[in-house]
């Protein structure tokens, strides 16, 4: 102060400034001010302070001296303006510029500017310390001895260290109040210096000052001028208020019903129209206050910061490191749970449309880039190895560990090399001195051993006669016709003479794999494999399956012959039964998953060569006849659908043969569930037992077994299912007479002396009672039993009425897990439904439509795959020419290859091959799955819009003139569906002449019962029920009660471009429409898209398994026969939604 001068402005905005970071408040900091003009007392030379400025070293022999009453603490009982005055007094006493160059950099340190600087340092008064001290020999100055270095302190989170920010910041603040300037620089503090997301710092500044009890301005609005009322009037406002929430939410939502009720109410209550409205406004500032989801705001958020840096992303590949990274960002900076924050990674890569690869992969990958490179240079030079290292950045490995990996695969090689190199050198050798040897001995005389046919030789005596006296063993053999190959290591053959020394059986065959030669080594393979495979079925020590795991997995890495190695997968594969492949009781079905194991494990091996590892995995897709993604679990999926194969061939076995059905079933039962996940095992069993059941004879015992193992779990599914059977009346007497029995203690009912039909009503009622009455969980599982079983149908085989009888049943439970959403206010509706049997439809004649033959299926695909395999225009354009020629006048194109024609259609292309396609984009004008992909894609088209004109006006046949440019796909898009669906639901599919009009009215009767209850449970009114007269009229007005209220509420930006895309498709639906039948098919797609976006909303982790099934509901659709069957699986796929929303 004595050189600055207390009141320089500078100097008082800074000291406002740090004010303003220690929370101050105005008051605070003019007393802080004030007390420090009150002790400006500052001595000539002030006392410097501890490790900033050299002493004298004659003032170092003087006693300190007692500093001056004026510098005693001024405020002992607040520690922030402790901190405020000590960090003044170091600003306004700093004295220790030894030079000018010091001076600038202190300057620019607090921020002055030159002129600032030039003008201060001409009226600088004061003495300097430098003036006064003697400045010693560099060589005798003492050396500062360093303290030593403190421990490292742990970083504590951003979230944490935040949470301390705040517990002090708010600490400062007296007043209880943070205004909105305040709140700014706070939420800054944390976006700035600690990188969290705005909307998490603003959250963590909301729940900070909740718990304080601190009021936010920018929250609350100055209260306006109460009205004039007594206790009395506020009591009779709460109440208005309480009977107009009631009845909106009866109603659903504010509609003009609604409006209607809540002025009668305010007339009851005696309220003006002023009282009113503001009773109204208050309650819907209540309603807005609940809309507000903080989780939703920060997933948003993070998905387009995510989304950000993905796109900036060099590379077309996303690796595991990147995404690894962007999930802790979710967890640190967002303050997401990690597996939201993971599950919002992969949807923003998903919409980027970059492949993501695993570690694995990536390590894979460029392992062999650095092959290739050793085969081609022979050595990896140093801007290889930068591009290496370069390469694996882009693929998500780190670099440490890349250069690591790089340097220990070359160093195996090497070490192989150098083995190899030390076999041929001693091979050599020994060749030679074998040579020198018998020249030697041709020299000196005939040997002994050249003697052949006159006596045993040596060699001979000592096979037959045991072990001679000077005989030694060869290390690497046991036995004639055993020898180590060239290519082993040390470790497999030590592991295969283990084997041949503990399993005397195996000798002959490992043997046989013994030789130099590929061809005769391929041949042993086949001998070996099964061998091999068999051993390890039967081996029960752990240790020893794992050495013929080891053994088999390093023969196929290391075998250097392609064909060897191929004659070894194929004798493999061989022993993993192909999809339609029979089973039976006597069938070793421990071997087959031990085989698929060892397969699996050397595909998962990182030093199979990936051409190899390929070749692998393509095999088994096709003998199992299932596709794996990039990042699937193989071992799971491959035994998940061998499981499935197995139980398919059971299902064949059980119409030829049902004795040797029930003996296989009791024989795969155990293997499965010892392989597979238990719940795939428990449906299958299930769906077995249902199969083999009805063609038991009379005596149970052999069956018995699987049925009570069954029964004792007690699972409401199984028992449902076993109920139905028992009701159908497909098994036989006694079996029957035993099943009810086994079911009625379960149930807890009596059941003596009835016949099957009635006892199934009385159990299923004590079933659902059971679950009715029990607490809501009961109910929930209960229908969770019966919506587990229900799939989506993509049967080629059926008859409307059979269709119709599964929506109606489907229907109604629908319906029933609608009641147990609502817990104890559904109850009744529950009971009433659990115990209800629908009224079986008349059968009626068969309708179906035209079926695409087999051989115009398969000329398609081989159409598809030449566009495919086509490297060039002029193929490409000859492969779809053959195409066109193909499709010409016919609808057989589905979706899937429509969405692969369009791929190509949106493709940039050459001027000529792009009018080249025009020309003949005519021929698949017949195509309603082709507008429907064409629309689905128009996101993604990169053409110029006068270019889509084009395309679009030959595909629907008429010109397409797009005039708004803002919202032309849009428009583009109304135009395509208004065009696809009547050829969708044209005579051929809909079928409806074959249905009796009886049918028709009795299902519609019955749909429409179930729909209302639906929409009593939704909240449409009642005047609005009792009027509708067909099943579309209930659907409609649950969509439009839906809509009004996902409008309402708060949605992502991605949800609401879904909401808006459902309207769009609501408001096509009654013009395309051309019966009630179309119409309520397309109307149960719109609810379910509507029900996934709710269910989205309210939890986001359900997005993946909703956009599964609308995916799986459009796949079946291209497939259905007649509208009946995609009515039946329109209620399968709402039934399913219901699962997920409660199961989520």
């Amino acid at each position: 102060m004595a050189i600055y001068g207390a009141s320089d402005p500078t100097r008082l905005g800074q000291l406002a400034i740090i004010a303003d970071q220690l929370g101050l408040t105005n008051q605070e900091y003019q007393a802080a001010l004030q007390q420090l003009r009150e002790n400006r007392e500052v001595v000539a030379k002030p006392k410097a302070l501890p490790r900033t400025l050299p002493t004298a070293p004659v003032e170092s022999e003087r006693p300190p001296t007692e500093p001056p009453a004026s510098r005693c603490v001024l405020t002992a009982s607040d520690p922030l303006r402790d901190s405020f005055l000590q960090q003044a007094k170091l600003l306004l006493s700093a004295t220790n510029a030894e030079t000018p160059e010091k001076l600038r950099k202190l300057a620019a340190k607090l921020g002055v500017d030159d002129d600032q600087f030039e003008r201060w340092l001409s009226e600088l008064h004061g003495p300097f310390i430098v003036a006064e001290t003697v400045p010693e020999p560099e060589e005798e100055e003492p050396v500062e001895t360093k303290e030593p270095t403190p421990p490292k302190i742990e970083r504590k989170p951003p979230q944490e260290m935040y949470e301390d920010y705040l517990h002090l910041a708010l600490a400062a603040i007296t007043s209880g109040r943070i205004n909105q300037r305040r709140e700014t620089k706070l939420i800054a503090e944390g976006v700035e210096k600690l990188g969290l997301s705005p909307v998490l710092a603003r959250d963590m500044l909301y729940a900070a000052a909740e718990r304080r009890n601190y009021v936010l301005l920018s929250q609350s609005s100055e209260p306006s001028e109460a009205l004039v009322v007594d206790e009395k009037r506020e009591q009779t406002i709460t109440e208005f208020q309480q009977r107009a929430a009631s009845i909106i939410a009866g109603q659903g939502g504010v509609s003009s019903v609604c409006r209607v009720m809540i002025a009668e109410a305010a007339t009851e209550f005696g309220l003006s129209k002023e009282e009113k409205e503001q009773a109204l406004a208050a309650l819907q500032r209540q309603d807005d206050s609940r809309l507000a989801d903080p989780l939703e705001e920060r997933i948003a958020a993070f998905r387009r910061f995510a989304c950000d840096k993905v796109k900036k992303t060099e590379s077309q590949i996303v690796g595991d490191l990147l995404t690894r990274q962007l999930t802790q960002i979710g967890v640190d900076l967002h303050g997401l749970p990690e597996e939201t924050a993971a599950a919002t990674v992969r949807e923003a890569i998903t919409t980027t449309a970059l492949r993501v690869v695993t570690l694995d992969q990536a390590i894979t990958h460029v392992l062999s880039i650095v092959d290739d490179l050793l085969a081609d240079e022979g050595f990896i030079s140093i801007e290889n190895r930068k591009r290496l290292l370069t390469e694996a950045r882009q693929w998500g490995v780190a670099r440490a560990e890349a250069s690591l990996l790089i340097e220990e695969h070359i160093a195996n090689i090497e070490s192989r090399a150098k083995r190899r190199r030390r076999r041929i050198f001693a091979a050599v050798l020994v060749s030679t001195m074998m040579l020198f040897g018998g020249l030697a001995l041709v020299y000196w005389g005939k040997p002994e051993w050249a003697n052949l046919g006159q006596g045993p030789s040596v060699w001979n005596s000592d096979r037959t006669g045991g072990a001679g006296t000077n005989s030694q063993p060869d290390p690497t053999s046991e036995e004639e016709g055993f020898q180590r190959v060239s290519w082993w290591n040390e470790a497999l053959t030590i592991d295969l003479l283990a084997l041949r020394h503990r399993r005397t059986d195996l000798q002959p065959t490992t043997a046989a794999i013994a030789k130099e030669d590929a061809r005769q080594r391929a041949e042993g393979y086949a001998e070996f494999i099964p061998k091999l495979v068999e051993a390890a079925a039967d081996e029960d020590n752990a240790t020893h399956a794992e050495q013929l795991r080891v053994i088999l997995r390093r023969l196929a890495i290391d075998e250097p012959d392609d064909a060897a190695f191929q004659t070894l997968a194929q004798s493999l594969l061989k022993q993993v039964p192909a999809k339609e492949d029979a089973i039976h009781s006597k069938s070793n079905a421990v071997r087959q998953y031990v085989a698929l194991g060892l397969f699996v494990d050397i595909a998962q091996q990182r030093e199979l060569a990936v051409g190899r590892r390929d070749q692998i995995i393509a095999r088994l897709e096709q003998r199992l006849g299932v596709v794996t993604g990039p990042a699937a679990d193989l071992a799971a999926v491959f035994a998940d659908e061998l499981a499935r194969n197995q139980y398919a061939s059971l299902g064949r076995l059980i119409e030829k043969d049902p004795a040797e059905a029930m003996a296989t079933h009791q024989m795969l039962q155990r293997i499965v569930r010892a392989n597979v996940n238990r719940q795939l095992a428990g449906d299958l069993d299930g769906d077995a037992l249902l199969a083999i059941l009805p063609r038991v004879p009379q005596d149970l015992n052999r069956y018995r077994s699987v049925l009570d193992q069954q029964i004792s779990q007690r699972n409401l599914a199984v028992l449902l299912r076993l109920i139905e059977l028992l009701e159908s009346g497909k098994t036989n007497g006694q079996v029957a007479r035993e099943l009810q029995s086994l079911l009625a203690k379960v149930a807890d009912v009596t059941v003596d002396g009835m016949d099957p039909t009635d006892a199934a009503i009385v159990m299923r009622s004590a079933l659902a009672g059971l679950a009715g009455q029990g607490d809501v969980g009961e109910m929930t599982r209960f229908f969770a039993g019966q919506a587990h079983q229900i799939e989506l149908s993509e049967s080629a085989f059926g008859s409307p009425d059979e269709w119709l009888n599964d929506a109606v049943e489907l229907s109604r439970i629908s319906a029933l897990g609608a009641a147990a959403a609502q817990k104890e206010s559904g109850r009744r509706l529950f009971q009433s439904l659990s115990s209800d049997v629908p009224e079986p439809i008349r059968a009626s004649k068969t309708g179906g439509r035209r079926v695409t033959s087999q051989d115009r299926v398969d000329r398609i695909r081989e159409a598809f795959r030449q566009l495919g395999r086509a490297n060039d225009a002029r193929r490409r354009v000859m492969a779809y020419e053959n195409l066109a020629a193909i499709i010409s006048g016919s609808d057989d194109l589905d979706y899937y290859h429509a969405e692969r024609l369009v791929d190509y259609l949106l493709l940039k292309k050459l001027g000529d091959e792009h009018d080249a396609v025009l020309r003949k984009l005519s021929d698949f004008r017949g195509s309603g799955m082709l507008r429907l992909a064409f629309s689905d894609h128009l996101e993604e088209s990169i053409m110029p819009l006068s270019e889509v004109e084009r395309m679009a006006s030959e595909i629907v046949g008429r010109p397409i003139v797009l005039l708004d440019k803002t919202i032309w796909k849009e428009e583009l898009r109304r135009i395509l569906l208004s065009d696809a669906l009547p050829r969708l639901h044209d005579d051929a599919k809909v079928a409806g002449e074959d249905v009796s009009g009886d049918v028709l009215e009795q299902s519609a009767a019955s749909l429409l019962d179930y729909y209302r209850i639906q929409a009593e449970i939704a909240g449409v009114p009642y005047e609005q029920r009792m009027v509708m007269r067909l099943p579309s009229d209930a659907l409609q007005a649950m969509i439009q009660l839906q809509i009004d209220q996902l409008a309402a509420a708060k949605l992502s930006p991605d949800l609401q471009a879904k909401l808006d895309d459902v309207l769009l498709q609501s408001r096509v639906v009654s013009l395309v429409a051309r019966n009630d039948l179309t119409k309520t098919a397309a109307l149960q797609r719109i609810w379910l898209e509507l029900s996934a976006i709710a269910a989205v909303r309210a939890q986001p982790n359900s997005r993946l398994a909703t956009d599964q099934l609308i995916a799986k509901l459009r796949q079946v659709d291209q497939s259905s026969q007649n509208v009946f069957q995609q009515i039946r699986n329109g209620e399968a796929a709402l039934v399913r939604m219901q699962l997920i929303r409660m199961e989520t």
